[in-house]
């Protein structure tokens, strides 16, 4: 995948990608979330953190995604994009099939592509103040848009620490791994457009990710 850092473009074959739950770093937090997700039929993940393995070719940079129902919705993630051992910041969704979530969290990972941004920073400029970047998304319903999710990094594990508890058999050279979102406002729900942001208030700037979901379904299923 091509991505830019600090204007210039870099060619990254990806060998992995990993995404991370349940990354919360108040775990009495972690813990009331997985006993709310319980609630909904979701059970409760092996490890804490999770980790699950997806394709990197369900890595997008398209302006849209196409699903085959209305039980799937994003969130915004900071992610860590590793090239032969350079660490490097991107933003990114981890749009998941609602539905078969309720069913197989791992699957429910593999079904949907995931958005992420074009632009990368290197690690090393935020390391430092990664505590105060700033995620937010909104979503955009038959027109109206609202804000969706807001918070600092800071919710979640520091990234390096994240980074060596990933239970990699052999590590990989080049690999992305999504780091945990935040809470979503209002409720999980499915939009037509998600737009969303990390922001690095110390600098005055941001990594932007914004797509259209197109449910795309010929068959009756009534």
């Amino acid at each position: 995948m091509k991505f830019e850092i600090e204007g210039r473009a870099r060619e990254i074959s990806l060998e992995a990608a990993v995404i991370a739950g349940y990354t919360g770093r108040d775990r009495k937090a972690v813990d009331a979330h997985i006993d709310e997700l319980a609630e909904q039929g979701i059970a409760p993940p092996a490890t804490v953190p999770a980790f699950f393995s997806i394709s990197p070719d369900t890595l997008t940079f398209a302006e849209h995604i196409e699903v085959l129902h209305m039980e799937t919705s994003g969130e915004v993630e900071i992610l860590i994009v590793v090239d032969n051992g350079e660490a490097f910041v991107g933003i990114g969704s981890d749009h998941t099939d609602r539905r078969t979530e309720r069913l197989d969290i791992g699957v429910s990972k593999q079904l949907c592509r995931k958005p992420i941004g074009h632009e990368l920073w290197p690690l090393e400029t935020v390391q430092d103040r990664w505590d105060e970047l700033h995620l937010a998304s909104d979503i955009s319903i038959s027109g109206v848009r609202s804000r969706y999710q807001e918070g600092l990094a800071a919710t979640n594990i520091s990234p390096m620490e994240l980074l060596e508890m990933v239970p990699f058999e052999v590590r990989p050279k080049r690999y992305v791994l999504f780091t945990g979102t935040i809470p979503v406002m209002g409720g999980i729900r499915h939009a037509d457009r998600f737009d969303g942001s990390v922001t690095d208030l110390a600098q005055g700037r941001s990594l932007r990710l914004s797509y259209e979901v197109l449910v795309q379904n010929w068959l009756d299923e009534g």
